[in-house]
């Protein structure tokens, strides 16, 4: 079983958590900063003040979004990718043929 080593004390949303992970300090910080920071455009984007709960699963929503989004691009770029090489292969081929 791998070692948690790592202990790092973030402040998120105005309340401070002590994090353990393998995962470098700089790291966990940035993704610490970056759920505050969403948790903040959450917040302000609400017309009335909400709960912490409600304002972090909103949050959570939105970053899940990115993800997928991020994931439909990336396999979009795969297929791209696929289907640009498949066509290199088939001229490729076609012209080997042409030679022989």
């Amino acid at each position: 079983m791998s070692q948690l080593n790592n202990i790092v004390e973030v402040t998120i949303f105005g309340k401070k958590y002590k994090i353990r992970a393998q995962a470098d300090s700089d790291y966990i910080i940035n993704v610490a900063k970056y759920v505050n920071e969403k948790m903040k455009e959450v917040e302000d984007s609400l017309n009335k003040k909400q709960s912490e709960i409600r304002i972090a699963i909103l949050a959570a929503m939105n970053i899940t979004d990115e993800l997928f989004n991020c994931q439909t691009t990336s396999e979009d770029d795969i297929d791209k990718i696929k289907d640009k090489t498949d066509n290199l292969i088939k001229t490729i081929e076609e012209n080997i043929e042409s030679l022989e």
